[in-house]
Order: structure tokens, then sequence, then C-alpha cells
């Protein structure tokens, strides 16, 4: 007589439903995550390197704030300069 009582009880109904509810979030959360580890990454190789023209007012920023950065950068083109070697990301 409890196992029909329990068993007629919508409370079971409700309890399998947020369960239910709850593995489809996760499964979706789950396809997200695996689309956007295989898509984004084409998006995102770039996107770490400043290029352009950001490359040479961040360069500025940084001589601005330190100094002894423009001895350096100085020192590199001298010794470009010398060896005739060019850097490939100076292209």
């Amino acid at each position: 007589m409890l196992v029909t009582l329990a068993a007629s009880s919508r409370a079971w109904l409700y309890v399998a439903g947020i369960f239910v509810l709850i593995l489809v979030v996760i499964v979706l959360i789950d396809r997200t995550f695996a689309w956007l580890s295989r898509n984004a990454s084409r998006y995102m190789r770039n996107d770490n390197a400043v290029t352009g023209g950001m490359r040479n007012v961040m360069g500025a920023f940084e001589e601005f704030v330190h100094p002894e950065i423009r001895h350096v950068h100085e020192e590199q083109e001298q010794r470009k300069a010398e060896s005739g070697q060019t850097d490939p990301s100076d292209r």
C-alpha cells in the first residue's frame, strides 16, 4: 500500500523532471564548450599578438614609462643592422 501511494504521488514526477532538466543542461553546456574548443581556436590564434599601429603606440608608451627600454631597442636595432638579419615578424 505504501509503494502504490509513493508511486502515484506527483512528487516523483517533479523529482524526475528536475533530474532530466539538470542532465539536459549539463549536456548542452558540454556540447557548447566542445564546439567552442573546435571552432574558436582559429579565431584566437593571432589575437594575442599586438600588431601594426598598436605595437608602435604600446612601444612608445613603454619607452615613456621606462626610459631604459629605448636603450635596449636601439641596441637591438644596431645588432640587426650589423648582422644583416631581419626578424620574420617584421614582414
